[in-house]
C-alpha cells in the first residue's frame, strides 16, 4: 500500500514537472532522425522554392537573430547601448520584410502573424523571447501548410 502511494506521488510529480518544461519541439537531426528540445527548430528545411519561402526563411532568420539579441541582453550601461543598437539594426531589416509579406498576408496568415510578434522579437527586455519562441510557432504552422 505504502509502495503504490509512492508511486503515485511519484508520477504525480512528473506529470506536473512537464506540465512546467513547457512546448517541445520535434526537429530532424543531421541524419533525418527526431529530436526533442525547448526551443524551436533552427534548421528547418524547406523542401520547395518560391518567394513565400524565401521569405519565410528569411522570417526564420530574424527571429534566431532575435533570440540572439536577448541573449545578450545584460544589466550593464554597455550591455543596454549594445542592445539598443542591435535591436536598431533587426528593426530595419523588419521593416524590410513588410512589402514582401504584403502579397501573401491574406493567402499565408500565419506568416502575417508571425511578422506581428518578429516585431516585439527583439527588443531589450526579457520577455522578448516569448514573441520570438511565438514567431517560430507561426512560422512552423506555415511551413507545415506550405509543404502539404
Amino acid at each position: 500500500m505504502q509502495r503504490s502511494v509512492s508511486v503515485i506521488l511519484f508520477a504525480g510529480l512528473l506529470f506536473s514537472l512537464s506540465l512546467q518544461a513547457g512546448q517541445v519541439y520535434t526537429c530532424k537531426d543531421g541524419n533525418g532522425r527526431k529530436t526533442f528540445q525547448q526551443t524551436p527548430c533552427l534548421n528547418q528545411t524547406i523542401t520547395v522554392s518560391g518567394p513565400a519561402y524565401e521569405l519565410l526563411s528569411d522570417m526564420r532568420k530574424l527571429s534566431n537573430r532575435g533570440m540572439e539579441i536577448n541573449a545578450l541582453i545584460g544589466p550593464t550601461v554597455t550591455a543596454i547601448k549594445q542592445c539598443n543598437h542591435n535591436v536598431d539594426v533587426y528593426s530595419a531589416e523588419i521593416a524590410k520584410i513588410q512589402p514582401r509579406l504584403a502579397p501573401f498576408q491574406y493567402k499565408h496568415k500565419d506568416l502575417a502573424k508571425a511578422y506581428v510578434q518578429l516585431q516585439e522579437c527583439a527588443s531589450c527586455r526579457s520577455a522578448a523571447a516569448n514573441n520570438c519562441q511565438s514567431a517560430n510557432q507561426y512560422l512552423d504552422i506555415a511551413l507545415a501548410k506550405m509543404n502539404k
